[in-house]
């Protein structure tokens, strides 16, 4: 009987081929799990650091939805001396200044989020042309008694509903 030397190298190539591929599978498997470990502590300590400036800017995001309320506007900015009109454009600078100067805030809150926010700021500007339109004919000293009311009776007031939001979403990144 010969040899059968073919068979014989590929019986010995199949078996060092199955060693290679079973040896290739357990150290991927290993650096794998390596690059997912790695890349949990990388969150984890970025996580750490962007806390206390996701904590900050749901601070700040509080403090605008009290800014661009209306009735602490007109106590903050309106002024004996004013005109209706300069009573109204006060207002509505305000409130777009107010988001402006907070709209980088929106890098550290979701998108849902601050689209609540966008909506509420829309809303009281809305609320304040509408009341405007309302009460054209007022002077200003009856137009800011008439805005209050308007204010303070309007059940569809976005405010609460955004602070709202924001404390529930900031609940979810405070750690218990």
């Amino acid at each position: 009987m010969e040899p059968n030397y073919l068979a014989d190298i590929v019986k010995i190539g199949l078996s060092t081929l199955i060693i290679v591929l079973g040896a290739y599978y357990i150290i991927r498997k290993y650096f794998d799990t390596q690059y997912a470990v790695e890349a949990l502590k990388l969150q984890n300590k970025f996580s750490n650091q962007s806390l206390p400036l996701k904590l900050q800017a749901y601070e700040r995001l509080v403090l605008f939805l009290d800014r661009i309320d209306v009735s602490n506007m007109m106590n903050r900015l309106t002024t004996k001396n004013m005109s209706s009109q300069e009573v109204i454009n006060t207002l509505l600078i305000a409130v777009h200044q107010e988001y402006d100067f907070n709209i980088s805030q929106q890098l550290y809150v979701s998108e849902n989020l601050w689209k609540i926010l966008s909506l509420t700021k829309d809303q009281i500007q809305a609320k304040i042309i509408a009341d405007s339109n309302t009460y054209a004919d007022l002077s200003a000293s009856e137009l800011k008694a008439k805005l209050r009311k308007s204010y303070l009776e309007w059940a569809e007031n976005p405010i609460p509903k955004a602070k709202l939001a924001l404390k529930e979403e900031s609940s979810l990144v405070i750690p218990k």
